[in-house]
C-alpha cells in the first residue's frame, strides 16, 4: 500500500512538473512569441489579395494625378466598399509641399505593405462641399463598410470635446483638385442622398 501511494505521488509530481513546464514555455518562455505568431499570423490569401488591391489603388491614384483634367473625380478603390477585408486599415502620411503620400496597409494592426504615390491626399466633406483642413496623417479603417475616415479635428461637434460625428469614406471615387487627391467623406446615413451628390461631380478624363 505504501509503495502504491509513493508511486501515485511520483506520478502526480511528474504530471504537475510537465504541465507547469509546458505552461511556462507557452505563456512565459520562448513559446510565448511562437504562440503569438501562430494566433496572429495573416492568412496567405488575405495577404496576397490585400496587397494586390493596394497596388490597384495606388495605380488608380497615379493615373488620376497625371491626367491633365482637374476639379473632377477618379475611380480609386476597387471592389468598393469591400476593397479590403474587415479589420484592415490604410494609414496615410502625406506631404502637402512635395505632393506625395506614403500609404501603409495593415491588417489586425500588423503591417502588410507600404507604397508611395505622387500626390498629397486629403478629404472633401461632400455634406457641405468643403475640403477638410489638411493634416499630415489620416486613416481609412475597414472596421465597418463603408470604411471610417479618421483624422485629427474631423468629426468634432462644435467645441464639445466629447461630441464626435462619425465620418465615412462615401465613395470609391476621389476628387482631384490641383494635383491633390481628396477622399469623398460624409457623416450622413442617407445613401441615396450621398449618391446623388456624387453624381453631380464630373468624371476626370484619364
Amino acid at each position: 500500500m505504501t509503495q502504491e501511494i509513493t508511486n501515485n505521488v511520483i506520478k502526480f509530481v511528474i504530471v504537475f512538473v510537465i504541465i507547469a513546464a509546458t505552461a511556462w514555455f507557452l505563456f512565459l518562455g520562448p513559446g510565448k512569441q511562437l504562440l503569438a505568431g501562430i494566433l496572429t499570423s495573416i492568412p496567405k490569401e488575405i495577404r496576397e489579395e490585400s496587397e494586390y488591391r493596394l497596388d490597384i489603388t495606388a495605380r488608380n491614384i497615379e493615373r488620376c494625378v497625371i491626367s491633365s483634367d482637374n476639379n473632377c473625380t477618379c475611380d480609386i478603390f476597387p471592389s468598393w466598399p469591400a476593397t479590403f477585408v474587415k479589420d484592415s486599415k490604410l494609414i496615410i502620411t502625406s506631404n502637402e509641399t512635395n505632393k506625395n503620400s506614403i500609404i501603409n496597409l495593415a491588417y489586425m494592426d500588423k503591417n502588410l505593405k507600404n507604397t508611395t504615390v505622387g500626390s498629397a491626399i486629403s478629404a472633401r466633406d461632400i455634406d457641405n462641399s468643403q475640403n477638410v483642413i489638411f493634416k499630415t496623417k489620416k486613416e481609412i479603417n475597414w472596421k465597418s463598410e463603408p470604411p471610417l475616415f479618421i483624422q485629427e479635428g474631423v468629426g468634432r461637434k462644435g467645441f464639445v470635446v466629447t461630441g464626435k460625428i462619425e465620418y465615412k469614406v462615401a465613395s470609391s471615387s476621389a476628387y482631384k483638385e490641383n494635383n491633390t487627391i481628396y477622399l469623398l467623406i460624409s457623416s450622413s446615413d442617407n445613401a441615396q442622398e450621398i449618391e446623388n451628390k456624387i453624381k453631380t461631380m464630373r468624371k476626370c478624363v484619364t
